[in-house]
């Protein structure tokens, strides 16, 4: 007769459950665009500046499509905000100067914050057409650099962003004469 467990017959023990798997590694691309933040997309742009200048065309417009969506992500953010505090500013009549100090001061938070993002949404969408025309892809390069000239201040001087987008748009519309 073969004892029961309820007899005090010894269980076997039973084999240790497989550890969990180790979590897959995020891509360091997909890492980069994760962690576009204020306190590092200046150091985020200079790196992808960084890849741009040495060919690294895949890993620049992947740093810099990051970059470009959080400053739209961002501008649109402070859109939202800056009505609602010139509203309340206007009718700071029943405030408190200590309350229409901290109103003052947050406006002109948010008017930094916007000269920053459009700048730097504009900087990363330049970089973002310009890596798509080396790629070969006429498409979204035009649909970038379009979003420059449209959005950049205008300017003759071949370093600044405009001209460099409209040159590069000219090649890409295989324009040919001085434009």
């Amino acid at each position: 007769m073969v004892p029961l467990v309820c007899e005090g017959a010894e269980k076997k023990p039973s084999p240790k459950p497989a550890p969990p798997p180790a979590p897959a590694k995020v891509a360091p691309a997909a890492a980069r665009d994760a962690a576009v933040n204020d306190v590092n997309v200046q150091q985020m742009f200079k790196s992808a500046e960084e890849l741009f200048k040495k060919g690294k065309v895949d890993d620049s417009l992947r740093a810099f499509s990051g970059i470009y969506r959080y400053a739209k992500d961002m501008l649109s953010f402070l859109q939202i905000i800056q009505p609602n505090y010139e509203k309340l500013a206007k009718e700071s009549g029943s405030m408190s100067q200590e309350d229409k100090e901290a109103l003052y001061i947050k406006q002109k938070r948010v008017q930094e914050l916007t000269a920053k993002y459009t700048s730097l949404r504009i900087e990363s969408a330049y970089y973002v057409g310009a890596s798509y025309a080396q790629k070969g892809d006429a498409e979204q390069a035009r649909k970038y650099l379009l979003e420059v000239c449209q959005t950049a201040p205008f300017s003759l001087n071949p370093k600044s962003t405009w001209f460099k987008s409209k040159n590069i748009l000219l090649a890409l519309f295989q324009l040919e004469g001085e434009f």
